[in-house]
């Protein structure tokens, strides 16, 4: 079974969208209930169809038996149903769940009359909006909503009916295409970030040997105002003070949740004076994170990329304490 893991939410809703679109059914595998600790977190979705299998809700075994039970015919187009995993003690050890940990998913049957749905869904994931499914299952129907920013769970259920959010995940814009870049882009992929990598040296974006990620050539600090949201943090990796000054500079205006640099402290302190003498106010200033990362004493690319993963962690979790940095909502 092909697998495809570590993808977007708008992905998995195209790849079920581009299925029915060929005339062909899809299953949408949505975890809709938890109890205990799980490999994935609820409101995560896979889709089966054309034999390809994109998104996760397990880790693989699980998936293995999904498939076997769509291709036998259990679950036919038009309808939905919800099935469990983790009831006993043979089932979390067949399918390789934490000890107590049980799931319900639910299953949708889709096919060519879901297409209006899933194009709306798609569209609005593609744009990094937030979205809601209303769903229902006898008769099987699915509605597609706007939606704000919220704290409520992911999926709320309740019998034969629930709501299910959607909305971007949160993306990391990476100034620099060296070999923290890359071992920064392999762990963040697998924390569910999405990864932009941006170079304006030619020869670093074609020595790219990270994960297939999107790495494009930056040839005005002009495109970082593309990527600039809420839900996306920047941080500058070159070492170039040239290149990682005009970044920040440009950076530190726009709506980014985060924005951080690589260096030491005596480097963050001179690159703090120069970019003052640009311009630069003490409010820009003070959102800019320098020396990027945790203090755990790190040296390899692989520790300082923990170090980064787990301020970032942090700030999204909202657990900095008072002696630290403010961080901004990190959704």
């Amino acid at each position: 079974m092909l697998l495809k893991v570590g993808v977007t939410q708008a992905a998995i809703v195209g790849a079920a969208l581009e299925t029915v679109r060929q005339g062909c059914d899809a299953w949408l595998v949505t975890i809709v209930e938890i109890t205990g600790s799980l490999p994935r977190p609820l409101g995560s979705m896979m889709v089966y169809g054309n034999g390809q299998t994109t998104g996760s809700v397990s880790g693989g075994c699980v998936e293995e038996c999904l498939v076997e039970r769509l291709q036998l015919g259990e679950f036919p187009a038009g309808t939905a149903r919800l099935t469990k995993y983790g009831v006993d003690a043979d089932d979390n050890e067949r399918y390789g769940l934490p000890c107590g940990g049980k799931l319900t998913l639910l299953v949708e049957a889709l096919s060519a009359r879901d297409e209006s749905w899933l194009r709306q869904l798609h569209e609005s994931l593609e744009a990094r909006q937030f979205a809601e499914r209303a769903i229902q299952i006898e008769p099987y129907d699915c509605v597609v909503n706007s939606a704000a920013m919220t704290n409520l769970p992911a999926v709320e259920w309740s019998h034969s009916h629930g709501a299910h959010r959607l909305g971007p995940e949160h993306r990391l814009v990476l100034i620099g295409a060296g070999q923290l870049a890359e071992t920064l882009s392999t762990l963040a992929l697998q924390m569910e970030y999405q990864i932009v990598v941006l170079d304006p040296r030619p020869e670093k974006v074609d020595e790219w040997r990270g994960p297939d990620v999107s790495v494009h050539l930056l040839t005005s600090t002009k495109q970082l105002a593309t990527y600039a949201d809420a839900h996306t943090s920047l941080i500058t990796l070159t070492h170039d003070r040239d290149i990682d000054d005009d970044a920040l500079f440009a950076a530190a205006d726009m709506p980014y949740a985060f924005i951080g640099a690589l260096g030491s402290r005596r480097t963050s302190a001179n690159r703090r004076v120069r970019l003052q003498s640009r311009g630069l106010t003490e409010e820009a200033l003070a959102r800019i994170h320098a020396p990027v990362g945790i203090d755990i004493g790190s040296k390899t690319p692989m520790e300082i990329a923990v170090s980064i993963l787990a301020q970032l962690t942090q700030c999204r979790r909202g657990a900095m304490t008072q002696s630290q940095s403010v961080c901004l909502s990190v959704a």
